[in-house]
This record gives structure tokens, sequence and C-alpha cells, in this order.
């Protein structure tokens, strides 16, 4: 729950209150919260002094009744993935190897002008292993790209427009034994 500034004011004006929704009246003592929305702007909201404490006890428990963001079944969130643990465990490994290690042999491949096949066929037999799994690699040959534009413009060329299950299949018939 997010709570920015919680300050008491005599009214100067008529307000509604927030939670029960009656007037507070001229001269009489209210609660603001006051806090930066997340588009910009500041906003308050304001409260008889008794029902401050209601408005953020409410608040707080219509917060834990919410599936966190991110949980299955929630727009916006991913779907859970129901995998055994070493299962997990090697899909993790599989990730950083890709991400990480396959990416950075290719790069050093291209810049040596040495192995590159081999380091492109291990990571596609990455790739192979993470569907097998069930999982989809998202976003393949994205750091190497400048690498590609410097070495390789045609390869480069022709996995542009490509889709990620278009990309590996260039991958697979360019670098097959």
């Amino acid at each position: 729950m997010r709570h920015g500034n919680v300050q008491s004011f005599k009214s100067r004006k008529e307000h509604l209150c927030r939670h029960c929704s009656t007037v507070i009246e001229i001269n009489e003592y209210h609660l603001a919260l006051t806090y930066k929305r997340k588009a910009g702007g500041w906003f308050a909201i304001k409260f008889h002094a008794d029902c401050f404490r209601f408005y953020t006890l409410g608040k707080y428990e219509e917060n834990l009744q919410k599936p966190k963001k991110g949980s299955a079944g929630i727009k916006g969130g991913r779907p859970r993935i129901d995998l055994a643990p070493e299962i997990k465990h090697r899909r993790r490994i599989l990730l950083m190897y890709l991400n990480t290690r396959d990416v950075r042999r290719i790069i050093e491949a291209y810049k040596r002008d040495k192995g590159i096949k081999k380091h492109y066929q291990q990571m596609i037999a990455h790739i192979d292993e993470l569907e097998e799994i069930g999982v989809p690699y998202p976003q393949p040959l994205k750091r190497i790209e400048d690498t590609l534009r410097e070495y390789d413009e045609p390869l480069l060329l022709t996995l542009a427009p490509a889709t990620w299950s278009e990309r590996v299949e260039i991958l697979r018939e360019r670098f097959s034994d």
C-alpha cells in the first residue's frame, strides 16, 4: 500500500470523505493523504479523523486478498510453469548459458574468426533442450546484433525480419553439419 504524506487540516471549504462519503464541514479537522501518482502529479484524498483508520485497514485487507502481480491468471503476469525442481534447475542453467556464455563465446569467435559454427551449434542445442522442456527462449541474438553488424552483415539481414522460430530455423540451416 503506497502512502505518501498524511497531514491534518482544518477545512476551509467543504470536502467529501473518501471512506464514509459524508461531507467534511467547514472548520472541521480532517486528514489528507497526499501521494504522487505513477503518471505524475500529486493526488490528495480527504477523510474524517475517525474514518482514516477504517480506510487504511480496508485497503490493507484488500491488498492481502489480491493475487500478486505476475502470478498466473493476472493480466500482464507470466503463467506459472509447473515443473519438477530438477527440470527448473536445468532450465535456469540453460537460460544462463544462452544469455551469457553462448552469446559471449559467439562474439569472441567472430572476433577471432574461429569456431563460429561450433558455438552456434552449441547455442542451438541449448535452445532445442529448452524447447523440449517446454519453455521457449524469448529473445535470441539480442546481444550480438552489434557484432553481427560488424562481422556478419548477411546473417544479420537474414535474421532481422524473421520471427523467433524462423530465426532458430535459419540458424539450424546455416550451421548444420
